[in-house]
């Protein structure tokens, strides 16, 4: 018998708390929900992205360390060679000092070339290793661009909303919270007693009396969250607007 009370009771809450309109505090606690969500899905894409773009970084930076022993190698081999070609055009040099140079400059273009070989085996990994990253990179910019879109239209969706909330309805509830409720309390149980009035049998007051103190509780609780989501999504959006501004 009391269930229509009790359905009585909530619409007066939420008519006090300006819960029964479209854009209120409530809806906006799952706005701040769905931003920060949203906000940790952004967050793990950078990391992702930062991630991508170092493995991507060392393979190319490896790539140039190799390209770079290769060219001193190559260059090496050139001047031993030249050195190699002078002496063969010195016809003045006692032959077992000659044979003495010519030896030196084998030995040094056998291990000049035993160390190329090592670098084409390293570049050859190195360049596959390379594609793979440039693939991974490539998949996490088209990652990130769907994250990118989603986040900003996240954040124009939360601006949307946010600005919707009257002022008004945020002035009222804080009052709520902070105010006397005994004549709320009165008003709700005279309208549930009098909803009650031709039930067989009569309410009794002392537990609509208590139904009516716990809602209460319950309202200025769910109220005080209400706020503090509200002035959390504000700053929130005032912080995102802010980094947006500081790149223009």
């Amino acid at each position: 018998m009391y269930e229509r009370s009790v359905i009585v009771l909530e619409r007066y809450m939420e008519d006090i708390l300006g819960l029964n309109k479209q854009n209120n505090l409530k809806n906006n606690y799952y706005t701040y929900k769905e931003m920060v969500e949203e906000m940790k899905v952004y967050q793990n894409m950078l990391a992702e992205e930062e991630e991508v773009l170092h493995r991507f970084d060392e393979v190319a930076k490896r790539l140039q360390g190799l390209q770079q022993e290769q060219d001193i190698l190559y260059k090496n081999n050139e001047v031993v060679e030249k050195q190699r070609y002078a002496l063969f055009s010195d016809l003045d040099i006692r032959p077992e000092i000659l044979e003495k140079k010519l030896i030196r400059i084998e030995n040094q273009i056998d291990k000049n070339n035993e160390e190329l070989k090592q670098i084409r085996r390293d570049y050859v990994e190195t360049i596959q290793l390379f594609i793979d990253r440039q693939k991974e990179r490539n998949s996490c910019a088209r990652k990130k661009k769907g994250v990118d879109a989603n986040h900003l239209m996240t954040i124009k969706k939360a601006n949307q909303l946010f600005e919707m909330i009257e002022k008004e309805d945020v002035k009222r509830m804080k009052n709520f919270v902070d105010g006397d409720k005994s004549l709320i309390k009165k008003q709700i149980l005279n309208i549930m007693l009098d909803n009650g009035k031709n039930e067989r049998v009569p309410f009794n007051e002392d537990i609509i009396k208590s139904a009516i103190d716990v809602r209460m509780d319950i309202a200025t609780r769910e109220a005080k969250c209400f706020i503090m989501i509200y002035d959390k999504l504000r700053r929130l959006l005032a912080e995102i607007d802010n980094d947006r501004t500081s790149f223009i």
